[in-house]
């Protein structure tokens, strides 16, 4: 995920730290907007996290406005992957070793 967009429409990458799966350690959340680079969703996500050796690893990277949802799976919760219209939209679900969309 990296948008090299310098129009209006563009908002320059953020991150979130947040405990997804209640381990105490923190994923990263990595967020960048631009309609150029992301169309009519104009987001994009992705979510690292520390494996046990403290090295980064892509869990999910996604285009689309991550909304991680109360259910959860082998203690990850699912994200559902949204954008504009009514849905529905695809969820992505922890199968015990990455994030995999459901359908």
């Amino acid at each position: 995920m990296r948008c090299e967009d310098d129009t209006p429409s563009a908002v320059p990458g953020s991150i979130e730290l947040q405990d997804l799966n209640g381990d105490r350690i923190a994923e990263a959340w990595g967020k960048e907007s631009s309609t150029d680079c992301y169309g009519t969703t104009a987001e994009a996500f992705a979510l690292p996290a520390k494996d046990g050796k403290g090295n980064w690893t892509k869990l999910l990277d996604q285009t689309g406005i991550a909304d991680v949802k109360a259910a959860k799976h082998n203690g990850w919760p699912d994200i559902e992957v949204g954008g504009p219209g009514m849905g529905p939209f695809p969820v992505c679900r922890w199968n015990g070793k990455k994030y995999a969309l459901t359908k």
